[in-house]
């Protein structure tokens, strides 16, 4: 997280390659279409990434995700 919040891109990447598939799974809704849950997902480590200096005071990524997510 810290090599995030210094503006590693590269950490970052491993990042969202590990949760990225959660993100999927999580966001879809009934009713929505896949691309929908991609693009959710999409905005919302868009979002993180805007804001990585937070990442250096993150304990859980798993939970910082999921706030994330559900203040999109």
């Amino acid at each position: 997280m810290l090599a995030i919040a210094a503006g590693d891109s590269k950490s970052f990447r491993t990042l969202v390659d590990i949760f990225w598939s959660r993100g999927l799974r999580q966001y879809p809704h009934p009713g929505q279409i896949p691309q929908t849950a991609e693009e959710i997902t999409q905005d919302i480590f868009l979002k993180i990434w805007q804001q990585k200096e937070r990442l250096a005071e993150v304990q859980s990524f798993k939970h910082y995700i999921y706030v994330v997510g559900r203040t999109r």
